[in-house]
């Protein structure tokens, strides 16, 4: 199945840190110019949850009326990063060809920090 669109992820992952292409945070020199900053207003803040796109929900397990991000955030905040990160990775193993949750490869790279103030 993979030997289908090996030469488009190759294509893509070429486009890294183009303008031709997308931004990765991934070390290199070009990856500042993808980068936003700036400041925001902590009143009312309670916390930050910062998360790779290895710790993104499948769309499969978020009900059509909810809101994605808060449904995430809502599984994080009920069960630790720690504990959502390994129901992740049992899910993907369930599904090691990525057919029934569909993905690049079967378990991709999970960082994340959620701060509390």
């Amino acid at each position: 199945m993979r030997e289908g669109v090996e030469d488009v992820l190759i294509s893509i992952r070429q486009r890294s840190n183009t303008f031709a292409g997308y931004g990765v945070l991934n070390g290199e020199n070009d990856a500042v110019e993808f980068t936003e900053f700036g400041k925001i207003n902590r009143n009312g803040l309670k916390h930050l949850v910062m998360v790779t796109d290895g710790l993104f929900l499948p769309k499969e397990w978020v009900s059509e009326h909810d809101c994605y991000w808060e449904s995430m955030i809502r599984k994080i905040f009920s069960k630790g990063l720690q504990v959502y990160a390994n129901d992740l990775i049992e899910l993907e193993a369930t599904d090691p060809e990525c057919v029934r949750y569909p993905r690049f490869k079967m378990s991709d790279d999970k960082s994340g920090v959620w701060i509390t103030f």
